[in-house]
């Protein structure tokens, strides 16, 4: 058994607070997701993985069906799609990247379909995809590599994007 605590205060040294990670121990009863998001240029685009990642991991019809593999390559490319909409350049503004002058986010948020009377609750599955400007926010200034590892019965599955990596060590070798 590790330590969570001690791993994420050497990360914060290493990478500085341009890093995010996420560990869920107990996903499901055969589960455990860890992943480590270096942000490059900002932090958003970093909190926002670090944030959603795993739950379009476990949310996929694959994962469901055993694949973790193809689950995991499916929500990489996923986190893509969710920051283009308008709910996702809203979250990164949220997140940290900049906005043009404040206006330019209470725009955003004036436009927003979850302040608008017409649509009920988002939940957290309704991450639809719209093209054009929703405000004054350019879209993420910043980006982000990943290294993810998910053990699920005894199995250890990663994936990375970007130059991070997974180094597994047994007994310092």
């Amino acid at each position: 058994m590790f330590s969570i605590v001690p791993l994420t205060m050497l990360l914060t040294l290493y990478f500085g607070t341009h890093f995010m990670h996420a560990a869920h121990l107990d996903v499901d009863s055969s589960t455990s997701f860890f992943g480590v998001y270096d942000g490059h240029g900002g932090k958003a685009v970093a909190k926002f993985c670090a944030k959603y990642l795993h739950q379009q991991v476990l949310k996929s019809e694959e994962y469901i069906a055993g694949d973790v593999g193809t689950s995991l390559q499916k929500a990489f490319f996923r986190m893509d799609e969710m920051m283009r909409g308008q709910r996702g350049w809203r979250e990164l503004a949220v997140l940290g990247d900049k906005v043009k002058g404040f206006n330019g986010m209470i725009e955003g948020l004036i436009r927003s379909p979850r302040c608008s009377g017409d649509n009920k609750d988002q939940s957290d599955d309704d991450w639809t995809f719209e093209k054009g400007p929703h405000s004054d926010f350019d879209g993420p200034t910043s980006g982000s590599t990943a290294c993810v590892a998910i053990i699920r019965n005894n199995l250890l599955f990663v994936a990375n994007a970007g130059d991070s990596r997974c180094v597994i060590s047994r007994n310092g070798q």
